[in-house]
C-alpha cells in the first residue's frame, strides 16, 4: 500500500519544484523495490524512469538531473536486477540521479531513517567486529543471492544522500575481470558523491563497501563501517580522484592491503576519522580464514595523498600500522599530512601476534617506499603500540625522496626507534620537532609527556610557541589547528603569537582548560528514564568528573529533586597487554535518581532527565562568549556562601547541580545575587527539616555568558546550538522556548501550593533544558519541573 506523504516531504518537493525547473522529482511510494505493475512507484522503477526519461508504472518520467525521494522506511533487495559488471540489486545508474532518504537530524543527534539493504537472511554465530573475530561458524538461512546494491556506469552521475546502505555481498575473485566481485555496496565507474550516508556490513573482493574507478566524493558526516574485502580496501578501493571529508571510517578489514582505504590516485582526506581498521585478516561466510600479512591498517596505496585535520588511530597491519604508501618508476607518489593525529596504531606479525624485537624494528606505523615527497607538518605521531613511528625506504635508488618533518611530535613507548630511514637515500629536513629518541635527527628531545590526554599542550609546556612560524603559514595549515581553532596564538605571553608544535594549538584565551594541567569542557550529554531507584550508568571512553542534571519531566506529580552521586571517571589502563575487566571499562560512571521529600512515600514513577558530563574549565571566544565549569563545597541549610568566578562582561546565566549524596535527605541548591564575578549559593531541605542542618556536599556549576544569548558548543564532535533566557516563574506553567516550566513546592509543613515569582535562568542545549532559580523571594523549598511535546501545548 502507498505510504502517506510526510509534511516535510511535501515541503521538500515544493522547494525543489521552485528551484529545479529542469529536474524531475520522483517520489517512491512502496517499500517493494522491484518492478511490479501495481500502480505504485518502486525504487527500481524510479531509477529506470530517471535513466530513460520515460514514465514507468506510477513513476513520472525523468528530466535532466533527477531526484528520487525515498520514504522513512527500509527497502530490502531480495533478487538480482542485472549482472552488468557483476550482480546488482538495482538498475545501473546511467544518467545524473540523486537518491535521497529522510534526514531526521537535530543538533547533536545525527540520524538516518531510510535504509537500502540486501536481505542478509537469518544469521547465527560469528562476529563481525575486527581485529580478531571469534571462530564460531556463521549459519545463514534464506539470504538473498550475492549482489552489490548499485553500479554507476561511466556515463552515470550519482548522489546518495541521507541513507543507510548495508549487506551488499560479492563472492569469489574473477580472473578475467576483478570488477565483477568488487564494490560490495557500490561499484562506481562514473561519478559518485556520498552525503550523510552510512555504508555498513558490505563484503567484496576489493572495496568492501565502495570500488571506484571514477570520481568519488564522501562527505557530510558519512560513516563507512564494518565492511570487509578479501584483498584490498576493506571499506574503499579507489583508482581515480577521491575526496573524503567529515567522515568516519571505522571497524573495516581487508585481507591484503588497506584495512580501510586502498587508493592508487590523487586523494584528499580532511576532517576525517579512520579508527580501528585492520588488514591481514580474511573472512568467509562459513567462518574465519586464518589471519595473514597485510599492509596499511588504515590506508595503503600509491599516488598523491594529502591528509588534513584528521585522526587515524587504533589501526593495525603487518607493516604500516596506519599507512603504507609507495611509488614506482611509472608513478610519482607523495604523502603529505597536516594538522593530524596518528595514535595507538600497531604492527603485528602474520599471525596477528605481537612482534619480536627484531620484527618490531623493521615495521612502522607510517611506512613508505620510493615517494617523491613526504611531508609531516604539525602531526602528532604518538603512543606507538608497536613498531617504529616512521619508516622510509627507497627501492628506486636512482632518485632520492624529499622528506620534511616539521613542527611535529613523534614518540612511542616500545623498543623500536621513532624513525627508520637512511639519509643517503633521502633528502631529509627536520625542524622544530619533539622526538622521543635520536633516530629522526640525531637528537632526542622528549616524548609526548607535554600533552594532555586530549592531545593539547599542557600549560607551560615547551611545545607552546615553539614551532617554525614560516612553515606554520603553509596554505594547507590554513591558520587553524586540527579542531579548527586559530593558530598562531600567543600561548606563553612572552614572544608574541607563535605556533605550537603538534596538531593542536593551545588557546589560552579561547579554549577550555582545567585542573591538573588537563583540558576540560563539555564531554557528553545523554537522556535517561529514572525513578526513585538509583540508576548506575557508565558512558564508555568519555571522562567527566562533573555532572549536571536537566530539569526533570512531570510524569509523577509528587515533588522532589534529581539526586546525583558516585560521579567519577575510570581512565583506561596502560600497557600493551592490559585487558580491563568489564567492570572496569574506561569511561564516566555516575548514579542518578528522582528523590522525593521525606514526608512522601519516596516511590516515584519514571521521569526523563538529561545528564551533561563535564570537567573543570573555562572557554572564552572572540565573540564575547564565556563558559565556565567549576565546583565548590556547601554545608548547612540556608547558609549563603559567596562563590567567586572568572569575570565576564555582564552577569552570566548560572546552573548548579549537587554532585554527591553525603546526606540522606532530599536537598536542593539555590542561587542569588549573581554578578559578573560572583554569586551566592545555599542548600535547602523541605520546610519540616529546615533546622536539621546538612553535611558537606560537592556542588558543580556552569556559567554561560553570550552577548546574544545564543551560541554553539561542540560535544562529541557535534556542534550543538544553545539558547539562554531569564524569565519569571511561579507555581503556574510558564512557556519557555518549545515547552513549559513551573515551580513545584514541597508541602511538608503546609498544604498550599502558591509560590511567589522567582527569576529562573534557562539554558536550552540542543533539546535538553537546564534551569536554575537565581532569587530567594519565596520561603518554601521549590524545584523546577518541565512539560514538553504535546503535553506542553
Amino acid at each position: 500500500m502507498p505510504r502517506l506523504f510526510h509534511h516535510r516531504q511535501i515541503l521538500f518537493i515544493l522547494i525543489f519544484q521552485m528551484y529545479s525547473a529542469h529536474a524531475a522529482i520522483i517520489q517512491v511510494n512502496t517499500t517493494v523495490p522491484e518492478t511490479i505493475s501495481d500502480g505504485l512507484c518502486s525504487l527500481t522503477e524510479a531509477i529506470t524512469a530517471a535513466n530513460t526519461d520515460t514514465s514507468v508504472d506510477a513513476c513520472p518520467a525523468g528530466h535532466g538531473a533527477d531526484i528520487i525521494q525515498l520514504e522513512q522506511t527500509t527497502y530490502t533487495l531480495t533478487s538480482v536486477n542485472n549482472v552488468n559488471q557483476g550482480a546488482n540489486g538495482l538498475p545501473v545508474i546511467t544518467t545524473n540521479i540523486t537518491i535521497q532518504g529522510i534526514d531526521t537530524r537535530s543538533p547533536g543527534t545525527p540520524q538516518i531513517e531510510t535504509v537500502i539493504m540486501r536481505d542478509p537472511g537469518e544469521i547465527e554465530g560469528g562476529n563481525f567486529s575486527p581485529p580478531v573475530p571469534d571462530e564460531q561458524p556463521v549459519i545463514i538461512r534464506n539470504p538473498a543471492p550475492p549482489m552489490r546494491l548499485l553500479r554507476v556506469s561511466n556515463t552515470g552521475e550519482l548522489v546518495l544522500k541521507n541513507l543507510i546502505m548495508s549487506d551488499g555481498l560479492l563472492e569469489g575473485a574473477s580472473q578475467s575481470d576483478f570488477m565483477l566481485t568488487s564494490g560490495g555496496c557500490v561499484l562506481n565507474q562514473g561519478s559518485l558523491k556520498i552525503e550523510h550516508v552510512i555504508a555498513r556490513k558490505n563484503n567484496a573482493t576489493d572495496g568492501g563497501a565502495i570500488y571506484s574507478s571514477g570520481e568519488l566524493t564522501i562527505t557530510d558526516n558519512s560513516i563507512i563501517s564494518n565492511n570487509r574485502s578479501t584483498r584490498n580496501g576493506g571499506a574503499i578501493h579507489a583508482s581515480n580522484t577521491t575526496r573524503i571529508s567529515k567522515t568516519k571510517i571505522i571497524n573495516n578489514t581487508s585481507g591484503h592491503n588497506g584495512g580501510a582505504i586502498y587508493v592508487t590516485s590523487g586523494t584528499t582526506l580532511s576532517e576525517t576519522e579512520i579508527i580501528n581498521n585492520h588488514t591481514g585478516i580474511s573472512f568467509s561466510l562459513e567462518g574465519v580464514i586464518q589471519p595473514g600479512s597485510g599492509n596499511g591498517g588504515a590506508i595503503a596505496g600509491s599516488g598523491n595523498l594529502t591528509i588534513q585535520r584528521s585522526k587515524i588511530s587504533d589501526n593495525s597491519a603487518t607493516d604500516g600500522g596506519a599507512i603504507r604508501y609507495s611509488g614506482s618508476n611509472k608513478q610519482n607518489s607523495s604523502l603529505a599530512i597536516y594538522n593530524s593525529v596518528l595514535e595507538r596504531n600497531a604492527v603485528f606479525d602474520s599471525e596477528q601476534s605481537a612482534l619480536t624485537t627484531t620484527q618490531e624494528v623493521n615495521s612502522a606505523i607510517i611506512s613508505v617506499d620510493a615517494l617523491t615527497n613526504l611531508k609531516l607538518l604539525h602531526v602528532n605521531l604518538i603512543d606507538l603500540q608497536s613498531g617504529a613511528g616512521l619508516k622510509a625506504e627507497n627501492s628506486l635508488t636512482e632518485k632520492k625522496s624529499d622528506i620534511l618533518i616539521a613542527n611535529s611530535i613523534i614518540s612511542g613507548t616500545n623498543q623500536a626507534p621513532d624513525c627508520l630511514f637512511s639519509r643517503d637515500q633521502h633528502e631529509v629536513k627536520t625542524t622544530n620537532n619533539w622526538f622521543g629518541d635520536n633516530s629522526c635527527n640525531g637528537q632526542a628531545t622528549l616524548g609526548f609527556t607535554h600533552l594532555a590526554p586530549d592531545g593539547i599542550p599542557k600549560p607551560n609546556s615547551l611545545l607552546i610557541d615553539a614551532a617554525d612560524n614560516i612553515l606554520c603559514a603553509d596554505p594547507l595549515i590554513g591558520h587553524i589547528d586540527l579542531r579548527g581553532m586559530p593558530r598562531p596564538v600567543d600561548g606563553d605571553g612572552v614572544s608574541g603569537a607563535n605556533c605550537d608544535i603538534g596538531a593542536f594549538e593551545r588557546q589560552t584565551s579561547t579554549v577550555l582548560f582545567g585542573d591538573n594541567n588537563n583540558s576540560g569542557g563539555l564531554f557528553f550529554i545523554r537522556t535517561y528514564q529514572i525513578n526513585h531507584k538509583p540508576k548506575s550508568v557508565t558512558v564508555q571512553d568519555l571522562f567527566a568528573d562533573l555532572g549536571f542534571a536537566s530539569t526533570p519531566s512531570f510524569n509523577g506529580v509528587q515533588p522532589g529533586i534529581i539526586r546525583l552521586s558516585k560521579i567519577f571517571p575510570v581512565f583506561p589502563c596502560t600497557g600493551f597487554s592490559c585487558f580491563p575487566s568489564p567492570e572496569s571499562q574506561p569511561g564516566s560512571k555516575f548514579t542518578l535518581r528522582f528523590q522525593e521529600y521525606n514526608y512522601l512515600d519516596k516511590i516515584h514513577q519514571n521521569e526523563l532527565v538529561s545528564y551533561l558530563g563535564a570537567s573543570n574549565g573555562i572557554q572564552r571566544k572572540n565573540n564575547g562568549e564565556v563558559i565556565i565549569i567549576d565546583h565548590f563545597e556547601l554545608s548547612g541549610l540556608g547558609k549563603w556562601k559567596t562563590i567567586q568566578i572568572p569575570p565576564t562582561t555582564e552577569p552570566p546565566h548560572v546552573f548548579l547541580s549537587i554532585q554527591t549524596a553525603n546526606g540522606g535527605d532530599a536537598v536542593t541548591v539555590r542561587v542569588r545575587n549573581v554578578t559578573n564575578h560572583s554569586f551566592e549559593a545555599a542548600l535547602f531541605k523541605e520546610e519540616a527539616l529546615s533546622h536539621s542542618g546538612h553535611v558537606k556536599e560537592k556542588i558543580g556549576y556552569l556559567a554561560f555568558y553570550h552577548p546574544e544569548n545564543k551560541g554553539t558548543v561542540t560535544i562529541e564532535d557535534q556542534e550543538i546550538t544553545y539558547f539562554l533566557d531569564q524569565i519569571e516563574v511561579n507555581h503556574q506553567w510558564t512557556p519557555v522556548f518549545d515547552r513549559q516550566i513551573k515551580l513545584q513546592e514541597e508541602q511538608s509543613a503546609d498544604n498550599e501550593l502558591f509560590h511567589l515569582r522567582e527569576t529562573v535562568d534557562v539554558l536550552l542545549l540542543g533539546e535538553h533544558l537546564f534551569t536554575q532559580i537565581v532569587t530567594n523571594r519565596g520561603r518554601d523549598t521549590v524545584s523546577v519541573r518541565q512539560l514538553q511535546g504535546e503535553n506542553s501545548m
